[in-house]
């Protein structure tokens, strides 16, 4: 088996698997800051939802922070300078498929609106929302087909002619989870069409993910049989960028580290 990335394995609840994808992504374990960002959330809004396992209580409080996000408040303000798209076009669809006044008005979260959320299958620009409060970049890539999301993934003449292109996008994806650069961790979101892993590592042409439905690693090789409808999402984060952390957003949240 390849040498793997130390990322952990999280149990995800009911179609959380975008949610626990990005906490194993972001390792609190690892990055005490944001696990203790995570807990003091949590024990802010506990109330909302109850869960004893941490990883469903920091499932709980990313769903919360995604919605708070979606305010009139420097954290969309923040966003907007990030990614405007995301802002002027996805953020009203999340409002519309909320369908409360109350919360498109003041931004008030009730435990319904919070579930709801919670339960929702995310797409990539919660991903992008999130990696952006976390200190984080996104890194489009160039697409066979354009398709909006930016995502790298492989088609089946990839792997003709010497399979060079598929080479080419392996070794983009090797190269970025092992790259580093000014202190950012980068890693790799998958989406398998309608559930989300996290990478591992690659090695010798094999994907070691970690998968929130197992305890276990599943490993997948890139040949023919991969499927053109998985999406690779390649991202960046710093824990000591992290706007998440900055004195705005911890007063802004009513929290204190």
């Amino acid at each position: 088996m390849p040498n793997q990335v130390e990322l952990p394995i999280y149990r995800q609840m009911h179609n959380t698997c975008g949610i626990s994808t990005f906490l194993m992504l972001i390792n609190p374990e690892k990055n005490r800051k944001f696990r203790n960002l995570l807990e003091r959330v949590y024990e802010k809004i506990s109330f909302l939802m109850k869960s004893n396992q941490n990883e469903f209580q920091w499932s709980i409080t990313i769903a919360y922070l995604l919605l708070k996000s979606m305010g009139s408040n420097l954290m969309r303000d923040y966003l907007h300078e990030r990614n405007p798209e995301i802002v002027d076009y996805y953020m009203p669809i999340v409002h519309y498929k909320i369908g409360d006044n109350k919360f498109h008005e003041t931004n008030k979260i009730t435990k319904r609106i919070l579930k709801s959320h919670l339960y929702t299958m995310r797409e990539d620009p919660d991903f992008k929302i999130l990696f952006y409060l976390f200190g984080g970049d996104y890194y489009p890539q160039k697409q066979d087909i354009w398709d909006g999301t930016g995502a790298l993934y492989f088609i089946q003449n990839d792997f003709e002619k010497d399979c060079l292109n598929c080479k080419k996008k392996f070794k983009i994806l090797k190269d970025h989870l092992k790259g580093q650069k000014d202190g950012k961790t980068n890693c790799i979101a998958l989406n398998l069409g309608f559930h989300w892993v996290a990478v591992n590592s690659i090695e010798n042409g094999n994907l070691v993910l970690h998968n929130s439905l197992s305890r276990s690693p599943r490993i997948i090789k890139i040949n023919r049989e991969i499927l053109e409808s998985y999406r690779f999402y390649l991202f960046s984060y710093h824990e000591q960028e992290a706007f998440i952390l900055k004195e705005e957003a911890l007063d802004f949240l009513s929290i204190k580290l």
